[in-house]
């Protein structure tokens, strides 16, 4: 059968043929009818026939025919969401195209293979693919082949932890795509060049790449893209702590995603926006916002994002002084994050915990602090860093409560559990409450540490807007009247410390 009497013969027709066909016949008629299946919706009917045309084609050793099948099948199986099997089906097709030596088609499939790998989480083999994947294209001169793994590369690298190496392949990528002449994927690759940069804190950087990337969608006649590059450039701006401009982005974004009918957008547009009036002072709005951003998420069943708007939420809450209602939501919170198995959930969970229990110390409620903290920290080790941080905001909240139920010894042995663990990068307000209580349980045991712990805890309440708790403890410094009058050294001024 010719090619286009293969291409208009009914289903029926080839399905009857296919009993008797052998050889390059039965693989042409299982790929004809594999892609019919594909394009009817059928994927999981797709995926099998083009799995078998790939098994047939390896009988007659057509290796170029079994890696354009089995390329096929991945295509299929990543639609019906089988991921792993997806990625089985491109690593069989590039290695068959290897064998029939066609280069860049290895190269195409290696990307599809890395690509998979990366849904799953398996990042150290999405990262070997696609630096194959590059390697081959390069050697091919197939410059937006090239720049496609780089892109794949810097993402593996970014949830490896090597984000100045994700930073620096996108670099590469960039280049390369540019060279290709591929504008529209420049914009890709710069988008999560931005994230990295978010992350690194290299604040001036991602706004010259989220004005770039709003630039080039503004060029071409994709509205959505539009909407997507300005939402982009309100989040940069919010990063920036700059809200005037983050709203007033946000907002031109929200119109845009209204108007195209794409209800996640809207709710990506309205958590901006959030961010920015929280920022602005303007909470009770910022509530408003987040609620309905968290309807939207929770409708089109994206569970973590409506969550972290419930996490905003009940921040904005506490500091409101409106802690009951924040004590309800953060107790939902640590329900939920203990349930759920994404990647950052047994972070999430133990953030949801301190911040319950913080609610509690602030609602005068020092046992319920102690009972949710008791409950939990048991579970997390000092050693895992991704923890360290919750572990020592809940270890604070432990020692406050501890204090108000049990007295300053004991409050003492808490708090040096967390500022033993405790580096720079992790000084906040709570660092400044261990201060405080290692500074007083010095004094009244007479060490002569104490004045100096004293003034590292000013200092750091100072520094996180805790004044009324500086000035009280600052009383201890102040001269009896009978002493020199005027005398300005004995108002030692306490040297403050880097923080974040």
């Amino acid at each position: 059968m010719n090619p286009d009497e293969l291409t208009s013969a009914p289903d029926s027709e080839l399905w009857a043929l296919l009993g008797e066909a052998t050889g390059l016949d039965r693989v042409e008629l299982l790929c004809e009818l594999g892609g019919r299946a594909g394009r009817d919706g059928d994927h999981s009917q797709a995926a099998s026939l083009f799995g078998s045309a790939g098994e047939a084609s390896k009988e007659i050793e057509d290796a170029s025919m079994a890696g354009y099948a089995f390329s096929q099948q991945g295509v299929a199986l990543r639609y019906s969401s089988e991921f792993v099997e997806s990625a089985a089906s491109y690593q069989e097709s590039a290695a068959q195209f290897r064998l029939a030596g066609r280069g860049s088609d290895t190269a195409e499939a290696l990307i599809g293979q890395a690509d998979s790998l990366r849904v799953v989480g398996d990042f150290e083999a999405c990262l070997a693919a696609s630096s194959d994947a590059r390697a081959l294209a390069e050697s091919e001169d197939e410059l937006e082949l090239a720049g496609r793994a780089a892109m794949l590369q810097a993402r593996a690298l970014y949830w490896l932890d090597r984000e100045v190496e994700a930073l620096w392949a996108c670099t590469e990528g960039r280049n390369l795509l540019r060279k290709a002449g591929s504008p529209a994927l420049v914009a890709q690759i710069d988008d999560f060049a931005l994230t990295v940069c978010m992350f690194l804190g290299e604040l001036d950087r991602a706004l010259e790449l989220a004005t770039s990337c709003y630039v080039i969608a503004r060029a071409t006649a994709d509205s959505e893209d539009d909407a997507y590059a300005e939402l982009r450039l309100a989040e940069t701006h919010l990063e920036r702590r700059e809200p005037k401009d983050a709203l007033q982005h946000a907002e031109h974004a929200l119109e845009s995603y209204v108007e195209a009918d794409e209800m996640v957008g809207v709710a990506r547009c309205q958590r901006v926006r959030a961010g920015a009036l929280s920022a602005l002072d303007r909470d009770a709005e910022a509530i408003e916002v987040l609620t309905q951003a968290r309807v939207l998420f929770d409708a089109n069943g994206l569970d973590v994002d409506a969550l972290r708007c419930d996490v905003h939420r009940a921040i904005i809450l506490h500091v409101e002084g409106r802690y009951r209602e924040a004590e309800t939501l953060n107790s939902r919170l640590v329900d939920a994050y203990r349930a759920m198995s994404h990647p950052g959930a047994r972070i999430d969970h133990g953030w949801a915990v301190a911040r319950l229990a913080d609610n509690y110390l602030a609602d005068d409620n020092p046992q319920a602090a102690m009972d949710v903290v008791r409950t939990w920290i048991d579970d997390w080790d000092s050693r895992d860093d991704d923890m360290r941080s919750v572990l020592i905001n809940t270890l604070a909240a432990q020692a406050r409560a501890t204090e108000q139920l049990s007295g300053l010894v004991p409050a003492f042995e808490v708090a040096e559990r967390a500022l033993a663990i405790t580096a720079e990068a992790d000084i906040n307000r709570n660092t400044a409450h261990m201060y405080d209580i290692r500074a007083r349980h010095y004094l009244e045991i007479g060490d002569q540490r104490g004045e100096q712990e004293l003034a590292h805890a000013i200092a750091l309440h100072l520094a996180t807007g805790s004044v009324g708790r500086a000035r009280e403890l600052s009383g201890h410094f102040m001269p009896e009247i009978s002493e020199r009058p005027g005398d300005k050294s004995a108002h030692p001024a306490p040297r403050s410390r880097a923080h974040t």
